[in-house]
C-alpha cells in the first residue's frame, strides 16, 4: 500500500486556489515509482540522490533536466552566491536582534514590575501604620522613597 505523500487544502473563498502540502520525510518510506512524476521531483529534492539517478531523472524528465541546469548556473554564479551569503546574514542577523529586544523587554518588565510591586507592598505597610525603618528593611526600598509614596499617597 502507498502512503500518501501529500495533502490538498482549498481556499474557502475561492474555488480557484489549492494549496498541496508534500510531505517529504514520508518518501523515504515509500517504493520509488518511476512512472509517478512526484517521486521525479522529491528524489530531485533529496539531498541523498546519486549522481546517476539525477542523471537518470534528468534524461526521463526535460523540465527537470532544466531546473538542475538553473541551478547550476546559480550554484556557479559567484555574485548570486554573495547575494544569497548576504541575505543569509541579514535575516540571522535581524533574528539575533529580535530575539535579544524581546529578553531585553522581558527583564526590563520584570525590574519595573517588581519596583512597582515593592511600591505598593510598602505603602500597605504604611497603612497598616508600620514604622518606616522597617517598611525599608523589609521592603529594601529607600526611607526618602518610602516618605515620599507616604506623602503622595495622603493628598
Amino acid at each position: 500500500m502507498t502512503r500518501k505523500l501529500y495533502s490538498i487544502f482549498y481556499a474557502k473563498s475561492t474555488d480557484i486556489l489549492e494549496i498541496h502540502f508534500i510531505e517529504c520525510p514520508k518518501f523515504q518510506h515509500v517504493v520509488f515509482d518511476i512512472n509517478d512524476p512526484l517521486h521525479h521531483w522529491l528524489r530531485f529534492l533529496d539531498q541523498h540522490t546519486t549522481t546517476e539517478q539525477m542523471e537518470e531523472l534528468m534524461r526521463m524528465d526535460e523540465t527537470i533536466k532544466e531546473a538542475e541546469a538553473r541551478l547550476s548556473y546559480l550554484a556557479s554564479d559567484e555574485e548570486t552566491r554573495r547575494l544569497y551569503a548576504i541575505r543569509e546574514k541579514a535575516l540571522h542577523d535581524r533574528a539575533s536582534w529580535l530575539e535579544d529586544a524581546e529578553a531585553e523587554g522581558r527583564e526590563k518588565g520584570r525590574v519595573e514590575g517588581t519596583a512597582e510591586t515593592l511600591k505598593l507592598t510598602a505603602l500597605r505597610m504604611l497603612q497598616k501604620g508600620l514604622p518606616i525603618a522597617t517598611i525599608s528593611e523589609v521592603t529594601g526600598l529607600d526611607e526618602k522613597e518610602i516618605e515620599s509614596l507616604d506623602h503622595s499617597n495622603s493628598k
